[in-house]
């Protein structure tokens, strides 16, 4: 039987905010590192418990694995106001670095998810 993960877009949104604000004082954090992070988060519960945290649907890129539902979730944050994208230099490269704005709904998830995200971050 083939598992078919059901897409939560409020985790999702919440889990994207949560790694940012956990990220804030990470220099190297931004687009790359989010996108392992959360690739790492769900499927490490997956292993663990049979299901993913977000049921995100991940496609192959050349820097690792991206959630498809990104892009469109990041812009939905941040046209209502909760989180901003920051571009930073770093080395010799723009950063583009996820940044919350209002806090996380931490509701949404049990003890167990969070500190998974917080060992994979």
């Amino acid at each position: 039987m083939k598992y078919e993960p059901q897409f939560n877009q409020a985790k999702f949104a919440e889990l994207l905010l949560y790694v940012a604000e956990r990220s804030e004082e990470d220099i190297r954090f931004g687009a790359t590192k989010l996108n392992k992070i959360m690739y790492f988060s769900d499927f490490l519960a997956y292993g663990m418990w049979g299901e993913s945290i977000t049921g995100a649907t991940y496609r192959r890129l050349p820097r690792g694995p991206v959630p498809s539902e990104l892009l469109s979730t990041q812009e939905q944050l941040i046209g209502a106001g909760r989180a901003i994208l920051k571009e930073t230099q770093y080395f010799n490269r723009i950063q583009q670095r996820l940044v919350a704005v209002k806090e996380t709904d931490r509701s949404l998830f049990n003890g167990a998810e969070l500190a998974l995200v917080d060992q994979v971050i």
